[in-house]
């Protein structure tokens, strides 16, 4: 249970920061 919400968390962020690297526009009002 731990591990696998580590991941999903780790793949959240990940995913964050690909966003607000590509559109940095979307990450600001």
């Amino acid at each position: 249970m731990l591990t696998s919400g580590i991941i999903c968390l780790s793949i959240i962020f990940s995913l964050t920061i690909k966003a607000s690297l590509t559109c940095p526009a979307t990450t600001r009002p």
